[in-house]
């Protein structure tokens, strides 16, 4: 009984140009002017039967008549239209209603990496990763799927799980992972281009962590020993087709695999892309093929060579989350230990290292604490409040106890992202604004504290002021200043640490 081929994804080129000449793909579109609606509805009516439709370009969100185009070709029969688009212009409902109402039923859009500089790079456009999370984010509210798409490069390996993790919460609902066209990036293709053998672990854990999540995954143009587990994890990939309207005279530029005789691979595997084999040989099959599947998380310690030039965008050099949980592995999901410890507090001292400082938060976080309590110099550290904002990676509550004016210039919005601070005890140095502002040596400090008081408190996080090692005069001194409208509330006198 012979097996019957799937329907491929049919993506209908309906834009010739990008909207800016990005790092990957660039360079393999036609130019010239945009192929009017009829010729398009056309093109795709006359071709095989396909499972989708997928509106491509180019840029289909620069045509000023996309509405009218998505409407014809859903008049037409369109099976599951979907559009592959960029997402800088779909970050408003409005925008995002008229397409629907125009009968779109999925988006394609691409978030590289969940580093926001490595994605804007690859794509560049300054910004573009956090306009891209919000129309993910409002897309997908709005009752449209939304399929990512991630073109593995060699920098952003390591952080493939990172990535996933990141759609899941934005609410994706499928993970497109694809190798960069090497025969298009000239000089670059060697910096940019994973290699498998050090590919196999990241893309196997990105697998399981995206199907875990309930997300389906598709493998382009990569061979199965790339990451044997996970190909088995994410199933059978629907085949790609390209509708093109006549008028354009124009082949899109598909790597070619077939290169079965680089290991003992099953029929399933569609061999070595060839412009992989052209540049790094095909010899190096024999080893990705032997390698065993790893059974944890990697530890990270493949060393990643840097991108090309950025044309003056600096690579991120300073240690972050997703970098130290590539070194360190996720909190381990594995019972709580019977010495485990509910609660670990870090003291942080003036002059440490912003390197140190995420190093050991990162590590507390393996620990995996009901509570971790902060205290020292966090918010008065020069790295200080992005330090905070990596605790919302954490599982556990975050208790705060330190001088806190410096959070002053957050809005509420910005204090809500906060998500995991639930408790946070200010340190007052003395009952007065004079007195609190010259041991603190920030005027205005007082004021500050004071003020973020009664915000932190209105949005629901546990607000305490803290005096430690008082005599009996200070003690009076606290009372006086509650009794005078100084302070909101009677500080919680302390012992010094």
């Amino acid at each position: 009984m012979s097996v019957r081929a799937p329907l491929p994804d049919l993506y209908v080129l309906a834009s010739t140009k990008p909207r800016v000449k990005s790092i990957l793909d660039g360079s393999l579109l036609p130019g010239g002017s945009d192929p009017i609606v009829e010729e398009i509805v056309a093109a795709a009516t006359s071709s095989a039967p396909a499972w989708s439709w997928t509106v491509a370009g180019g840029e289909p969100t620069t045509r000023s008549d996309l509405p009218t185009l998505l409407t014809a070709l859903s008049r037409a029969g369109a099976p599951r239209l979907g559009l592959r688009t960029d997402g800088l212009a779909l970050t408003k409902i409005s925008a995002i209603e008229t397409l629907k109402t125009a009968g779109l039923k999925r988006v394609v859009m691409p978030l590289h990496s969940g580093r926001s500089d490595a994605h804007d790079w690859l794509v560049q456009t300054p910004g573009a990763a956090r306009r891209v999370r919000r129309a993910i984010q409002i897309i997908s509210s709005r009752a449209i799927a939304v399929e990512a798409e991630v073109v593995i490069t060699r920098s952003t390996t390591p952080y493939l799980d990172e990535t996933v993790q990141l759609l899941a919460q934005l609410g994706a609902r499928a993970i497109h992972f694809r190798r960069p066209v090497l025969t298009h990036l000239g000089v670059q293709a060697i910096s940019l281009s994973p290699r498998f053998g050090l590919l196999q672990p990241y893309l196997t854990e990105a697998i399981r962590s995206a199907r875990s999540r309930g997300l389906a995954v598709h493998l382009h143009d990569l061979p199965r020993c790339a990451s044997p587990a996970g190909f088995d994890a994410a199933g059978p990939t629907r085949p790609m087709a390209w509708c093109v309207p006549t008028s354009l005279n124009w082949q899109p530029a598909i790597p070619s695999s077939g290169r079965t005789d680089c290991g003992d691979c099953p029929a399933s595997c569609h061999g070595a892309p060839q412009d992989y084999v052209d540049l790094f040989n095909v010899t190096e099959f024999s080893s990705v093929t032997s390698a065993p599947e790893p059974e944890d998380t990697p530890d990270g310690s493949a060393v990643v060579p840097a991108p090309a030039s950025r044309n003056g965008w600096q690579p991120a050099t300073r240690v972050s989350v997703t970098a130290e949980r590539a070194r360190f592995g996720p909190p381990s999901r594995s019972p709580l230990p019977a010495d485990h410890q509910p609660i670990v507090t870090l003291h942080l001292a003036p002059n440490t290292h912003s390197r140190v400082a995420r190093s050991t938060l990162i590590r507390a976080a393996q620990d995996r604490p009901a509570v971790l309590h902060l205290t020292g110099h966090w918010l008065t550290h020069p790295q200080g409040l992005k330090l905070l904002a990596e605790t919302r990676f954490f599982l556990g509550d975050v208790h705060l106890t330190g001088l806190i004016h410096p959070l002053a210039p957050l809005n509420d919005r910005a204090l809500k992202r906060l998500e995991r601070l639930r408790k946070v005890s200010a340190v007052l140095l003395g009952p007065t604004a004079e007195q609190h502002d010259q041991l603190a040596e920030s005027d205005g400090a007082f004021a500050k504290t004071v003020q973020l008081f009664e915000r932190l408190s209105t949005l629901g996080i546990q607000t305490e002021f803290e005096v430690r090692a008082p005599d009996q005069n200070a003690i009076e001194s606290y009372t006086s200043a509650v009794r005078q409208g100084l302070l909101p509330a009677l500080p919680r006198f302390t012992v010094a640490d």
